[in-house]
């Protein structure tokens, strides 16, 4: 049930980030989507376990990433999210932005259905989006990239049908 247990290739350009394709078994990442509303609510075993699991290990993949994107240790801490987006008219979600400077790395794990359409996730290297890599929204997807002030630029669009749904596990410097 760990996200990171399959091997993943660096990329570079616009800036460091990875996926991971399929990182759960089906069964797992299919039952997640389903309890994902109960999961928000703190209603859902296996969600309790998942969520449970990787912030415990959290050291382990702030070094697995700093090992990954060769970039010096901190001492990081995690933070929960599950951000869900609707069908919606307007087709943006947020347009171009870099997140907090408090935060080192960004996973965002993609739940859902197989035919949403739309949701995708943008990374370009400055906010007209120049260098631009689109990464489409696919069910059981790992993405994960280094925050950087002035670098690591992304925005993400709105499903035209389905819920894109999310679990993001920021890792944040202690203050």
């Amino acid at each position: 049930m760990f996200l990171f247990d399959k091997p993943f290739t660096v990329q570079h350009k616009p800036f460091v980030y990875f996926t991971i394709e399929s990182a759960l078994d089906e069964d797992i990442s299919d039952q997640l989507s389903l309890e994902y509303l109960d999961g928000k609510e703190g209603n859902s075993k296996l969600w309790k376990e998942f969520v449970d699991l990787h912030t415990s290990k959290a050291n382990e993949i702030s070094d697995l990433f700093d090992e990954s994107f060769n970039l010096p240790s901190d001492e990081l801490i995690p933070e929960i999210n599950f951000p869900a987006h609707y069908p919606s008219k307007e087709i943006l979600g947020r347009d171009w932005h870099i997140d907090g400077l408090g935060k080192k790395y960004q996973i965002i794990y993609y739940m859902g259905d197989s035919n949403i359409t739309a949701g995708e996730i943008e990374l370009a290297s400055d906010d007209t989006g120049s260098n631009k890599v689109t990464i489409p929204f696919k069910h059981n997807r790992v993405i994960v990239f280094h925050n950087q002030v002035n670098v690591s630029w992304h925005r993400y669009f709105l499903p035209k049908n389905g819920i894109r749904k999310t679990w993001n596990m920021p890792l944040n410097y202690k203050s």
